[in-house]
C-alpha cells in the first residue's frame, strides 16, 4: 500500500500550517522540515506518498541541485508550491516532473482540491492491490470448476490448500501450526518481492511495509539468497 505520509519542506510558517491543516483533513500524517539537507536525508530514510517544496525555500538553500531533487521524485509525488513567475523556472530544474504545482499564496479551495487529488490515487491504488489478491485480475491461467487462477482470491487459494492439510492432521496432538504456516506464506513473499527487485533491501523493505531490521532478520531466518 502507498503510504499515508505527507512531507512538507518550507521555512515559511504560515504557508506550512496551512497545508497541515488540508493535509489532515484528508486524513493524512505530517511532518514539516525546514531544511534541504533534512529533506534530502528523510526521503532516504522514510516513504511519502507526497513531498510540497517551497521553491523559494528549496532554491536559496546552498544543499539545493537539481539532481538532488530529481532523486527523490520516483518516490514520491512532488508538489511545488511557487510564485506564479517562477513557473518557468521551476519545471525546467524539475524537467517537467512535478505532479502538480500550487501557486502562491495558497488558495484554500485548490489545496483542499491537491489533498483530494493525493486521496484518490491513495485509494485507487490501495483497492487495485486488493483486487489482485482478491482474484482481480486480467491475465489468466486455468484452475478448475471454469475458472481461471487469476480470478481467483489470494484467500481462497490458501484456505483450500490449508483445508486439506488439516485432514491428514491429528489436531489433538498438533502444536505450532501458527508458527508453520506464517513460514509457508512470508517466506515465498519475501522471496518473491526480493527476486523482483534486483534483492535491492530497501526498496523491499519499502514494498512490504517493513523496516530493514526485520527484512535482514527473515532474510537470514528463512535462509533466503541475497
Amino acid at each position: 500500500m502507498l503510504s499515508n505520509l505527507i512531507l512538507i519542506f518550507s521555512n515559511d510558517s504560515s504557508l506550512s500550517n496551512q497545508l497541515k491543516r488540508a493535509a489532515r483533513k484528508s486524513h493524512f500524517y505530517v511532518k514539516i522540515i525546514d531544511s534541504a539537507e533534512d529533506l534530502f536525508k528523510i526521503v532516504k530514510k522514510k516513504n511519502f506518498l507526497s513531498i510540497f517544496i517551497d521553491y523559494k525555500a528549496i532554491n536559496n538553500s546552498l544543499d539545493f541541485t537539481p539532481d538532488k531533487l530529481l532523486s527523490i521524485s520516483s518516490e514520491s509525488l512532488i508538489h511545488i508550491v511557487i510564485s506564479t513567475h517562477k513557473i518557468e523556472e521551476a519545471i525546467t530544474t524539475f524537467r517537467g516532473k512535478p505532479f502538480d504545482l500550487l501557486k502562491k499564496p495558497l488558495n484554500p479551495l485548490e489545496t483542499e482540491r491537491a489533498m483530494l487529488r493525493l486521496r484518490w490515487i491513495k485509494n485507487l491504488f490501495n483497492k487495485t492491490t486488493r483486487g489482485l489478491l482478491n482474484g482481480n485480475s486480467i491475465e489468466s491461467v486455468p484452475y478448475k470448476d471454469g475458472r481461471r487462477i487469476d480470478n481467483v482470491a489470494l484467500e481462497e487459494l490458501v484456505e483450500l490448500k490449508l483445508k486439506q492439510i488439516i485432514k491428514k492432521l491429528n489436531l489433538d496432538t498438533l502444536k505450532g501450526l501458527y508458527k508453520i504456516f506464517l513460514e509457508q506464506v512470508e517466506k515465498p513473499l519475501f522471496k518473491t518481492i526480493m527476486d523482483n527487485t534486483g534483492f535491492n533491501q530497501i526498496k523491499t523493505a519499502k514494498i512490504l511495509g517493513i523496516n530493514r531490521n526485520t527484512l535482514r532478520k527473515k532474510i537470514k531466518e528463512y535462509g533466503i539468497k541475497v
